[in-house]
């Protein structure tokens, strides 16, 4: 399922802690500030934040041209990664990917936390803005980075997310003409449907037909109707 929540416009943390509240699992996010609160075990002893390692490569890569030292980094971030298409290739199930991350991922990791530390400590390289920048952020998530060991269904980034935020961001021009806060949450219901047929492989327009002629019904399963669970 796709979900995009609407809060009268606001990115605040109260948004996502209200939503989460009776959640259990694992949460995937960037670096954002709003999702550092999970990071607090004491306080949500039921969600485990893991961070993107794609956020944090990147800003590496744009540290590339400057110095040097951000390849070694990268190389090894991809080495992660590679892990994964392996594990995908082979269709392990998630107790087998935890394994095969145990054995191979785990001394990758060592290896990129010793580099950032080493670099942290160097002058020359932390005199470098865009290798500080890089070099302190994933120091600073480092916990929540190496939480996807924790569950092999989780994923290293969340790419996932970011490619359905790619409707929303294309068409901002057409929702700054919303004119109402009842609308934005409509035009949010819309969204999150049409992007969850797109998830499950299905045609829009055959399952709002559908849709729409189910409203004329008396007993309907609407759990059954969401995309997910939806049967052509």
């Amino acid at each position: 399922m796709v979900y995009y929540l609407y809060e009268e416009g606001s990115r605040a943390r109260k948004v996502v802690t209200d939503f989460l509240d009776a959640f259990c699992g694992y949460v995937s996010s960037d670096g954002y500030v709003a999702y550092s609160v999970f990071d607090d075990a004491a306080k949500y002893p039921d969600i485990v934040r893991c961070g993107c390692w794609t956020h944090a490569r990147r800003l590496f890569v744009e540290a590339l041209d400057s110095c040097s030292e951000a390849r070694t980094v990268i190389n090894d971030v991809a080495a992660l990664f590679k892990v994964e298409a392996e594990c995908s290739r082979k269709e392990l199930e998630a107790l087998e990917r935890k394994t095969e991350r145990e054995n191979r991922s785990v001394p990758i990791m060592t290896r990129i936390y010793c580099r950032l530390k080493s670099l942290s400590k160097d002058t020359a390289t932390m005199a470098n803005s865009l290798m500080k920048k890089a070099v302190t952020y994933m120091l600073h998530q480092w916990d929540s980075l190496r939480n996807f060991i924790l569950d092999g269904r989780v994923q290293l980034s969340n790419n996932l997310c970011e490619q359905r935020m790619k409707p929303i961001k294309l068409n901002l021009k057409v929702c700054q003409n919303i004119g109402s806060e009842r609308a934005a949450e409509n035009a949010s219901f819309m969204f999150s449907l049409m992007e969850s047929c797109k998830l499950n492989n299905l045609k829009e327009e055959p399952y709002m037909e559908r849709l729409f002629n189910s409203l004329c019904m008396e007993q309907v399963d609407w759990k059954l109707n969401l995309p997910c669970f939806y049967k052509q």
